[in-house]
């Protein structure tokens, strides 16, 4: 058996019920709409597999990563904007 199944909030509630019926623990999650929802189901997962650190690792490398996308196209592309990213 599985330690944990992650799924996510559209998954089936019967689905979810029987894998719990299993007794195995299942941890869902809100399907990622933005960039924030995907940065909480890391953590989420990360705190789920206690490796909170390693999770937070991930989400600060995204972190910079965005902001050199960010940095970039403001250099190449002045007029255009990335708004969506850091809502």
């Amino acid at each position: 058996h599985p330690d944990v199944v992650f799924a996510y909030d559209w998954t089936s509630k019967d689905l979810i019920q029987n894998v719990r019926n299993f007794g195995i623990p299942v941890v869902v999650m809100k399907g990622p709409k933005t960039i924030a929802d995907v940065k909480k189901n890391i953590r989420t997962v990360a705190k789920a597999l206690q490796i909170s650190s390693q999770g937070e690792a991930l989400v600060n490398k995204m972190d910079i990563q965005l902001q050199d996308i960010h940095n970039t196209k403001e250099k190449n592309c002045p007029n255009f904007t990335y708004d969506y990213l850091w809502r």
